[in-house]
């Protein structure tokens, strides 16, 4: 089959013949008819995320917002077949509808998301929420079989009032965080003392 493949940061892709993966039993093959590339991809490919360097083996194909049918499903595969036509359009069933439903039922204080394709910011008000909602969602992506990238998913201590809760504690500066290729800290402005991020 033909892709575009990139085989290092920073260079053109190439379009070269490629071997037919193999799924396994609980994988299905899709004969791709539309993909795009999303954000998230550019940043790969264009070397934007450092942190990345190490996880991301090449070469790569980007690419995972497709629609296709099925020309193969592994043997445990369940409620899919092959002929049919399919799309991964998975965050906004998955995350999207999920959170806002967990937002108005489940949560107490405040809770702020941010995303872009599937890179994702979750704020709350109190930690305890914060922890229920990680455990929640873990349990939501299994269901789908998906999981959070182990090395860009945590808990931290951000916002107005953590650099004065960390001290009190004896502890050091809040976390910062890398989103969409910007790192994010928290502080005040040296003259007013109002909060920035």
């Amino acid at each position: 089959m033909k892709a575009a493949v990139l085989r290092d940061f920073k260079t053109p892709l190439t379009v070269q013949d490629v071997s037919v993966p193999k799924p396994s039993e609980s994988e299905v093959l899709i004969k791709v008819e539309v993909c795009g590339v999303c954000h998230s991809d550019l940043h790969v490919a264009d070397g934007d995320w450092s942190q990345l360097a190490g996880i991301v083996k090449r070469p790569l194909i980007l690419g995972h917002e497709v629609v296709g049918t099925i020309v193969e499903a592994g043997s445990a595969v369940r409620g899919i077949n092959v002929g049919d036509r399919v799309g991964v359009p998975w965050i906004h069933y998955v995350f999207d509808l999920w959170v806002e439903a967990w937002r108005k039922k489940v949560a107490k204080g405040d809770v702020i998301v941010v995303r872009y394709a599937d890179d994702l910011v979750v704020g709350f008000e109190n930690r305890a929420e914060a922890e229920r909602f990680l455990k929640e969602f873990r349990e939501r992506l299994a269901k789908f079989g998906l999981e959070l990238h182990a090395e860009k998913t945590r808990l931290i201590e951000f916002g107005q009032f953590a650099e004065r809760n960390r001290k009190r504690r004896g502890e050091a500066k809040p976390e910062t965080f890398t989103f969409l290729g910007f790192t994010h800290s928290c502080g005040k402005r040296r003259g007013g003392g109002s909060f920035i991020v």
